[in-house]
């Protein structure tokens, strides 16, 4: 393991690699292939950067995080309301990556789901007004029950 160590510093060394932080001593490479120690500790400014860059990481990556889970978070309960049938909400995010896609995407199937459940309800009421149109023509007594008997349509000859 040391003659790994030496080759190391031996390399430093010839390549002129100035510096090697080895314990709280700063070893300084001389191009003679000759390493010295430099007799000064290592000043805690270095060390309070590289703590300061550590915690600002950190601090962005969680923020960075929450931001992505609260919106994957809106887009499954908007999926969810979807799903129970309620088209008319939208997602409105705006960001102009994978996620803003997936937003627009469903934004878009919201949409039109909404148009399609609104043409098919127009479209029920149509068949349904031209069946009791049909029921009210027949001259004998009709009577039309639901599937808990209860009674939906009765025509005139019924009602006299």
């Amino acid at each position: 393991m040391r003659l790994v160590w030496k080759a190391l510093l031996l390399y430093m060394a010839v390549s002129g690699i100035p510096l090697l932080i080895a314990g709280w001593y700063i070893m300084s490479a001389i191009s003679g292939g000759e390493i010295l120690p430099i007799d000064q500790p290592v000043t805690w400014l270095p060390i309070s950067l590289v703590i300061l860059a550590t915690v600002m990481t950190t601090f962005t990556l969680v923020l960075f995080t929450r931001s992505l889970a609260a919106t994957i978070r809106n887009i499954g309960l908007r999926t969810h309301d979807i799903s129970q049938g309620n088209f008319s909400d939208r997602l409105d995010l705006v960001r102009r990556d994978e996620i803003g896609e997936l937003s627009d995407g469903i934004d878009s199937m919201s949409a039109a789901l909404e148009e399609y459940d609104q043409a098919n309800s127009a479209q029920l009421l149509r068949e349904t007004s031209k069946s009791e149109a049909v029921v009210h023509n027949i001259a004998d007594g009709v009577i039309v029950t639901g599937l808990d008997d209860e009674v939906l349509v009765v025509n005139a000859p019924v009602e006299k």
